[in-house]
């Protein structure tokens, strides 16, 4: 049986580094970016709802001076409801190796031109990964998330979050008794992945790769990438919100720094 103590890692520098260079914030961009996936008439896959409700559309128009999008179809009658009170509205496509993805909210359905469609405002910020790109965000050391591992009916094995990403993640270890079950191309099924304020998910993964990130006398550190195989659309919807989250966050950060540096040169 294993048992295993999370330990808390000391912060460092780069504790709050982020690679946003997949996340568009600017609007002009993301206006830009719109247009390319409406130019092309890529299908988006539109999942809402605690259900996972979900539906295929494209984009008809971008209205700038009305700050909104317009699409096609929408969900069933039935679901329209369902769809307005929706806070999250997840879109996802992939044009040209480019997996796209952005977060919407107040979808309602209009009359445009005689035929019924759907608009919604344009959204703040959208991923644009190219397939050569596996971009993760570093969670914070003062709310970490928790992986558990069942191993064949064992007490649950609890590896503490490292960072995370849209299609996988990695965790700390630093036992050796975990680390000889934990081995690249080894698959873990219906796994927990617990992230910070109570959000959690049933996945599977596969290991990747791992490697010592710190070592001295008494214990080493690894990092071990996962992969996941499976992932339910919601709790793929949640990690991208918590994603954006942490980058908010991560923004304000900066703000508050620069301002306060401005402030003590100005005093």
């Amino acid at each position: 049986m294993f048992h295993t103590a999370i330990k808390r890692y000391p912060a460092s520098d780069s504790a709050m580094k982020y690679e946003s260079a997949f996340l568009i914030r600017n609007p002009e961009q993301v206006i830009n970016k719109l247009a390319i996936l409406r130019k092309n008439r890529c299908l988006l896959n539109v999942s809402f709802g605690d259900n996972d409700d979900s539906f295929i559309t494209t984009i008809l128009e971008i209205d700038k001076k009305n700050n909104s999008v317009i699409f096609y179809h929408g969900p069933p009658k039935k679901l329209l409801e369902k769809l307005r009170n929706s806070a999250n509205i997840a879109f996802k496509t992939e044009h040209q190796g480019v997996k796209i993805s952005f977060i919407g909210k107040k979808m309602t359905e209009i009359n445009y031109d005689g035929t019924s469609v759907f608009t919604m405002p344009i959204p703040d910020a959208l991923f644009w990964v190219e397939a050569r790109d596996f971009h993760r965000i570093k969670i914070p050391s003062s709310t970490p998330g928790l992986c558990l591992l069942m191993p064949n009916g064992q007490k649950a094995i609890q590896l503490k979050l490292y960072d995370i990403s849209l299609t996988g993640f990695s965790v700390l270890n630093d036992s050796g008794k975990i680390s000889r079950i934990m081995n690249p191309n080894i698959h873990f099924k219906h796994c927990k992945l617990i992230l910070p304020d109570t959000n959690e998910g049933i996945v599977s993964f596969e290991i990747r790769h791992k490697y010592i990130i710190s070592q001295d006398h008494i214990e080493r550190t690894e990092k071990i990438g996962c992969k996941f195989t499976e992932i339910t659309q919601a709790f793929e919807n949640t990690i991208q919100a918590y994603m954006l989250q942490l980058e908010r966050e991560h923004r304000q950060t900066i703000s508050a720094g620069h301002e306060g540096r401005a402030s003590h040169h100005s005093g």
